[in-house]
C-alpha cells in the first residue's frame, strides 16, 4: 500500500495530538511505541541507532510478516511494495508519507551537538495523522512543555532496579558482563585484555555484519564478556569503563511485574 506522507505540524498548537512518553531507560517506551504503531493502518517509527532499528524491524516482521514492514537506515533499505510499517533511523524517516502513527525515539538527542538538528526537526515537524509519540528522557519534560504547548506528557517508571556495585577490576566482573567503553580503541583494548585473562570476549562497533554477528555471539555459553560502545540487550551485568579502564559496575535486578515481552535496555 502506498500513501503520500507529511511531517508538517500546523497552527500555533504544535503539541496538539502529541504524547511525550518520558522516563529512564528500561521503562518499556519502545515496546509501547511498537504496540501503538501496530494498532494503526500505516505507521513510522524513528530510532537513534541502526542496530536498534534492525531489532525493532525483526520484532515487527515476526508480528505482521516481512511483506508489510520496511526497514530504512543509512546502511539498509528494505521496502516491500505493500509496506504499512516503516522502521527507520531518525535521519532516514520518510519525509513524504502520510502515516496514521509517527514515533520518534530518544528525543532528548535534540540537545546533541552533532545530531541534534535532526531530532529538533522531528520534534517540531514529525506528526502522525492520528497519533504521535515522542519517546525520551525525563530531562525533556520542560523543553517539550515550552516548545509544544498542548502536548500530553506521560511519565513511566523503570521496569527494573539499578544499584551501584562499586569499582571492579575487569578480570573480576561476573561472566556474561557487558563493558561499555567510550571509544573504539578502548573497546578493542578491553576485549583483548579479557581474552588474555579469561577468554571468550567479543567486541563490537561499526559495520552491520559485524554487529549482527556479535549480537548472535552474545548467546554463546563460552562468552565471558562483551566490550561495546552501547547496550541494548536484556538482562546483562553492565559495567562502564572510564579512562583508566577500571569499570564502574551497575547491578540490575528484575522486577517481578515486568512482562517478558517488553524489551529492556540500559
Amino acid at each position: 500500500m502506498s500513501r503520500s506522507f507529511s511531517t508538517q505540524s500546523t497552527g500555533p498548537f504544535k503539541g496538539r495530538g502529541v504524547t511525550a512518553v518520558l522516563g529512564p531507560t528500561n521503562t518499556g517506551k519502545t515496546h509501547l511505541a511498537i504496540e501503538r504503531m501496530l494498532a494503526h493502518d500505516v505507521g513510522v517509527i524513528g530510532l537513534p541507532l541502526r542496530l536498534l532499528a534492525r531489532e525493532v524491524y525483526d520484532k515487527v516482521v515476526a508480528r505482521v510478516g516481512a511483506g508489510q514492514v520496511a526497514l530504512i537506515t543509512g546502511e539498509e533499505k528494505i521496502k516491500p511494495p505493500s509496506a504499512r510499517f516503516y522502521v527507520c533511523t531518525v535521519e532516514a524517516m520518510p519525509r513524504e508519507l502520510e502515516a496514521d502513527f509517527v514515533a520518534v525515539d530518544e528525543i532528548q538527542l535534540a540537545a546533541d551537538a552533532e545530531r541534534g538538528h535532526v531530532f529538533t526537526n522531528r520534534l517540531f515537524h514529525a506528526r502522525g495523522l492520528n497519533e504521535t509519540l515522542l519517546l525520551g528522557a525525563a530531562t525533556m519534560r520542560d523543553a517539550i512543555r515550552e516548545l509544544l504547548p498542548g502536548a500530553n506528557l506521560v511519565s513511566r517508571p523503570r521496569l527494573s532496579q539499578l544499584s551501584y556495585a562499586g569499582d571492579k577490576k575487569i578480570t573480576r566482573l561476573p561472566r556474561r558482563s557487558a563493558i561499555v567503553a567510550f571509544s573504539a580503541n578502548d573497546v578493542y583494548a578491553i576485549a583483548e585484555l579479557v581474552r588474555r585473562q579469561r577468554g571468550g570476549a567479543a567486541a563490537t562497533r561499526k559495520s552491520r555484519s559485524t554487529r549482527t554477528a556479535t549480537w548472535t555471539s552474545w548467546w554463546r555459553p563460552t562468552l565471558s564478556a562483551w566490550a561495546l560502545t552501547s547496550i541494548s540487550i536484556t538482562w546483562l551485568s553492565p559495567a562502564f569503563a572510564n579512562s583508566t579502564a577500571r569499570p564502574t559496575a551497575i547491578s540490575r535486578h528484575r522486577r517481578s511485574a515486568r512482562s517478558p515481552a517488553a524489551p529492556g535496555a540500559i
